[in-house]
């Protein structure tokens, strides 16, 4: 169930990722940022689930501009 709340959020990080090698961000810098996301999406602190709303709210409007 945890994770299943976290889906979408995982899914949108994920693109995320894959947008941000797409507008040529390297490798060895994406991944590592996608994956530290990720990890941060399943830690219960506010503070930490407040930027990371910021980040997919970024990801959002560099996902439209495209």
């Amino acid at each position: 169930m945890f994770v299943l709340r976290r889906l979408p959020a995982l899914l949108a990080l994920l693109m995320l990722g894959a947008l941000s090698l797409r507008l040529g961000l390297p490798f060895l810098v994406a991944v590592p940022l996608t994956l530290a996301a990720l990890v941060l999406l399943f830690v219960p602190k506010a503070a930490i689930q407040a930027s990371l709303a910021l980040l997919l709210g970024a990801g959002t409007l560099a996902w439209a501009g495209t």
